[in-house]
């Protein structure tokens, strides 16, 4: 009885030593198929890239997030030929959707303040709007996301399209009104 236990216990201190060195050995195995990979890019790289391949706040946003979705497999230099196909153009569109736009960073801005913020306008248009000096100027931007109507030269009737993931009001109470409808915003800043 004495021997069948003394093997007994053999037996299962082999079994648990031989678990303990397998699962060691397919724990080093994990960690060499797990390499942990390094980014190519550093935060100042980050940050002088975009500045130096973006015009307006959009394009900064845009960027930020090709990067972030890239940086540990394409360089730099691999996203600056990125930047120049038809595949990045139709990406920048479908991010318009989730563009957080702030519309006190809009408010009361001139056309050229807007196009530094958004770019180029896709379209303009002349509208009478009633108990406004006529005719204004409406600009659609970021494929008609947002569209301004611009009274005495600056941005007033605001409307944005497609609610996007967020719209910012930091201070409504410095407008006429804000109107929220399940499809879109609309911000009056100055007049009614």
């Amino acid at each position: 009885m004495k021997n069948s236990l003394k093997i007994l216990s053999f037996l299962i201190f082999s079994i648990s030593i031989n678990s303990c060195k397998n699962k060691g050995i397919d724990d080093n195995k994990k960690i060499e198929h797990e390499t942990i990979k390094q980014s190519n890019w550093t935060d100042s790289l980050k940050s002088s890239f975009i500045s130096s391949n973006s015009q307006t706040d959009f394009d900064k946003f845009v960027l930020r997030e090709v990067i972030s979705q890239i940086e540990f497999e394409k360089t730099d230099k691999e996203l600056e030929e990125y930047l120049k196909t038809v595949d990045y153009e139709v990406y920048k569109k479908s991010m318009t959707k989730y563009f957080i736009v702030n519309v006190d960073n809009l408010a009361r801005k001139s056309k050229d303040a807007i196009e530094r913020l958004l770019g180029k306008p896709n379209e303009t248009e002349k509208v009478s709007p009633s108990n406004t000096p006529c005719p204004c100027d409406k600009y659609f931007y970021l494929e008609g996301l947002i569209e301004i109507v611009f009274i005495n030269g600056q941005a007033d009737w605001i409307t944005i399209n497609n609610v996007p993931s967020k719209i910012i009001v930091d201070y409504p109470d410095t407008y006429q009104s804000i109107d929220e409808f399940d499809d879109y915003t609309y911000v009056k800043v100055n007049t009614n």
